[in-house]
């Protein structure tokens, strides 16, 4: 197994892939929430990440509603949105139903902005306590690997 490979073996053992979970899903909630990205509450919910170690490679996973893929990457013109969804929103955003068409309009005419909440939250986490335990981690296995390698000569 390589060092990575140990390293992600070590940071599971001690329950610190977990927190950095916790700290990404945090992270990406607060980033949502701060956008005004929570009108139900669904999305914000939904959020759920993992790291699993494959062999010698780690994939992290993130698992939310769909739409979050429409927050993140925005919407290109040329298709109504889900009016059923947009009469939801309109509801719990307190606007008239009668906005309904020309809002659904105006998204089928010039989409959505993207708001790159997913690159954005990395961003954060690679500034925060999240890049600092993996950091920790590596400096931690490296000289436990010096160590074996100074010891077997």
């Amino acid at each position: 197994m390589n060092i990575f490979g140990k390293i992600l073996l070590s940071l599971r053992k001690d329950g610190k892939i977990i927190k950095m979970n916790d700290a990404f899903e945090k992270v990406l909630r607060d980033n949502l929430l701060e956008l005004g990205k929570s009108a139900t509450g669904d999305l914000i919910t939904s959020i759920d990440s993992s790291l699993e170690l494959r062999e010698e490679n780690a994939h992290f996973n993130l698992e939310a509603n769909k739409y979050l893929i429409y927050i993140d990457s925005g919407r290109k013109p040329g298709k109504y949105p889900n009016f059923d969804a947009l009469s939801k929103w309109l509801t719990l955003k307190g606007i008239s139903q009668d906005a309904l068409f020309p809002i659904a309009n105006k998204i089928k005419n010039k989409g959505i902005k993207a708001t790159n909440v997913i690159s954005n939250t990395i961003l954060d986490i690679e500034k925060s306590e999240g890049i600092k335990i993996l950091e920790q981690a590596l400096a931690t296995e490296l000289e436990k690997t010096l160590a074996e390698q100074i010891n077997l000569k």
